[in-house]
Protein backbone atom coordinates (compact mmCIF):
# COMPACT_ATOMS: atom_id res chain seq x y z
CA UNK A 1 0.00 0.00 0.00
CA UNK A 2 1.24 3.50 -0.79
CA UNK A 3 0.38 6.75 0.86
CA UNK A 4 0.28 9.92 -1.13
CA UNK A 5 1.60 12.91 0.75
CA UNK A 6 0.35 16.24 -0.55
CA UNK A 7 2.26 19.35 0.46
CA UNK A 8 0.45 22.64 -0.18
CA UNK A 9 -0.16 26.10 1.20
CA UNK A 10 -3.08 25.87 3.59
CA UNK A 11 -6.22 27.60 2.36
CA UNK A 12 -9.96 27.39 2.62
CA UNK A 13 -11.25 24.79 0.17
CA UNK A 14 -7.97 22.89 -0.23
CA UNK A 15 -9.39 19.57 0.95
CA UNK A 16 -12.57 20.15 -1.06
CA UNK A 17 -10.48 20.64 -4.22
CA UNK A 18 -8.34 17.54 -3.65
CA UNK A 19 -11.27 15.29 -2.87
CA UNK A 20 -13.22 16.65 -5.86
CA UNK A 21 -10.34 15.83 -8.23
CA UNK A 22 -10.14 12.28 -6.90
CA UNK A 23 -13.90 11.75 -6.70
CA UNK A 24 -14.39 12.98 -10.27
CA UNK A 25 -11.91 10.33 -11.40
CA UNK A 26 -13.77 7.70 -9.32
CA UNK A 27 -10.77 7.23 -7.01
CA UNK A 28 -11.94 6.27 -3.53
CA UNK A 29 -10.01 7.43 -0.46
CA UNK A 30 -9.33 4.52 1.90
CA UNK A 31 -7.72 6.64 4.63
CA UNK A 32 -6.94 10.30 5.14
CA UNK A 33 -5.02 12.38 7.63
CA UNK A 34 -4.61 16.12 7.22
CA UNK A 35 -2.98 18.83 9.28
CA UNK A 36 -1.88 22.43 8.88
CA UNK A 37 1.36 23.80 10.31
CA UNK A 38 2.51 27.41 9.83
CA UNK A 39 0.19 28.01 6.84
CA UNK A 40 1.27 24.74 5.16
CA UNK A 41 -0.95 21.72 4.74
CA UNK A 42 0.25 18.15 4.89
CA UNK A 43 -2.31 15.62 3.69
CA UNK A 44 -1.79 11.85 3.79
CA UNK A 45 -4.09 9.86 1.51
CA UNK A 46 -4.34 6.12 1.03
CA UNK A 47 -5.93 5.09 -2.24
CA UNK A 48 -5.92 1.89 -4.25
CA UNK A 49 -4.82 3.52 -7.52
CA UNK A 50 -1.99 5.66 -6.17
CA UNK A 51 -0.28 6.19 -9.55
CA UNK A 52 -3.42 7.58 -11.19
CA UNK A 53 -4.22 9.72 -8.14
CA UNK A 54 -0.68 11.13 -8.00
CA UNK A 55 -0.75 11.93 -11.72
CA UNK A 56 -4.13 13.69 -11.49
CA UNK A 57 -3.16 15.74 -8.45
CA UNK A 58 0.16 16.77 -10.00
CA UNK A 59 -1.62 17.79 -13.23
CA UNK A 60 -3.73 20.07 -11.03
CA UNK A 61 -0.67 21.76 -9.53
CA UNK A 62 -0.21 19.83 -6.30
CA UNK A 63 3.14 18.63 -5.01
CA UNK A 64 2.68 14.92 -4.29
CA UNK A 65 5.08 12.38 -2.81
CA UNK A 66 4.49 8.63 -2.68
CA UNK A 67 5.45 6.61 0.36
CA UNK A 68 5.42 2.82 0.75
CA UNK A 69 3.61 1.48 3.80
CA UNK A 70 3.51 -1.74 5.72
CA UNK A 71 0.04 -2.68 6.89
CA UNK A 72 0.07 -4.00 10.45
CA UNK A 73 -2.72 -5.33 12.63
CA UNK A 74 -2.47 -4.87 16.40
CA UNK A 75 -4.65 -5.97 19.28
CA UNK A 76 -6.95 -3.13 20.30
CA UNK A 77 -5.49 -2.79 23.81
CA UNK A 78 -3.36 -0.10 25.46
CA UNK A 79 0.37 -0.46 24.85
CA UNK A 80 0.35 -2.44 21.60
CA UNK A 81 1.67 0.44 19.46
CA UNK A 82 4.29 1.06 22.15
CA UNK A 83 5.57 -2.52 21.70
CA UNK A 84 5.92 -2.04 17.96
CA UNK A 85 7.53 1.40 18.25
CA UNK A 86 10.01 0.12 20.85
CA UNK A 87 10.87 -2.95 18.78
CA UNK A 88 11.63 -0.79 15.75
CA UNK A 89 13.54 1.79 17.79
CA UNK A 90 15.67 -0.84 19.54
CA UNK A 91 16.62 -2.17 16.10
CA UNK A 92 17.44 1.26 14.66
CA UNK A 93 14.43 1.40 12.32
CA UNK A 94 13.08 4.93 12.03
CA UNK A 95 9.30 5.39 11.75
CA UNK A 96 8.36 8.01 9.14
CA UNK A 97 4.59 7.96 9.61
CA UNK A 98 1.78 5.99 11.21
CA UNK A 99 -1.86 6.23 10.21
CA UNK A 100 -4.72 4.35 11.86
CA UNK A 101 -6.75 3.06 8.91
CA UNK A 102 -9.28 0.82 10.60
CA UNK A 103 -10.66 -0.35 13.92
CA UNK A 104 -12.53 -3.53 14.70
CA UNK A 105 -13.66 -4.76 18.10
CA UNK A 106 -10.44 -6.60 18.93
CA UNK A 107 -7.92 -5.14 16.42
CA UNK A 108 -6.66 -1.93 14.88
CA UNK A 109 -5.05 -1.72 11.45
CA UNK A 110 -2.28 0.78 10.74
CA UNK A 111 -0.33 1.93 7.70
CA UNK A 112 3.24 2.46 8.87
CA UNK A 113 6.13 3.86 6.82
CA UNK A 114 9.71 3.20 7.89
CA UNK A 115 13.20 3.87 6.57
CA UNK A 116 14.45 0.25 6.63
CA UNK A 117 11.53 -1.67 5.11
CA UNK A 118 13.23 -5.08 4.85
CA UNK A 119 14.37 -4.97 8.48
CA UNK A 120 10.93 -3.76 9.63
CA UNK A 121 9.22 -6.61 7.75
CA UNK A 122 11.41 -9.12 9.58
CA UNK A 123 10.71 -7.53 12.95
CA UNK A 124 6.97 -7.10 12.37
CA UNK A 125 6.27 -10.44 10.65
CA UNK A 126 3.76 -11.42 13.36
CA UNK A 127 1.85 -8.14 12.88
CA UNK A 128 1.86 -7.82 9.08
CA UNK A 129 -1.60 -7.79 7.52
CA UNK A 130 -1.85 -9.00 3.96
CA UNK A 131 -4.49 -7.22 1.88
CA UNK A 132 -6.90 -9.55 0.14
Amino acid sequence: MKDLIILAKDRIGLLADITYILGSARINIDAINATAVDNNAIIFLSVKNDKKAKELLEKNGFKVLAQNNLIIRLKNVPGEMSKVARMLSDNKVNILSVILIGTEKDYQTYAIAVERVRKAKQLLKDYLHEEK
